[in-house]
């Protein structure tokens, strides 16, 4: 992985863009599957699955926003 490649050359800049970038695709992929389950159980009537794919969302914001706060 290129990130690791630069932290390990010290280049902590390029190394903390790359890594930042890892967990905003990261993140933004599995928020679209998220959706994408959501949408799949209320089209089904699957109530409490849809609560329980919310509740992880909401747990994925706040890892989000406390990883960008500090």
């Amino acid at each position: 992985m290129q990130a690791i490649l630069y932290h390990r050359q010290k280049k902590v800049q390029e190394a903390y863009q790359l890594y930042e970038r890892i967990l905003f695709t990261g993140f933004n992929d599995l928020n679209g599957a998220l959706n994408g389950l959501l949408s799949l159980s209320m089209e089904e009537g699957k109530i409490d699955k849809a609560r329980s794919i919310v509740d992880k969302q909401k747990k994925m914001a706040e890892i989000w926003k406390a990883s960008y706060a500090a």
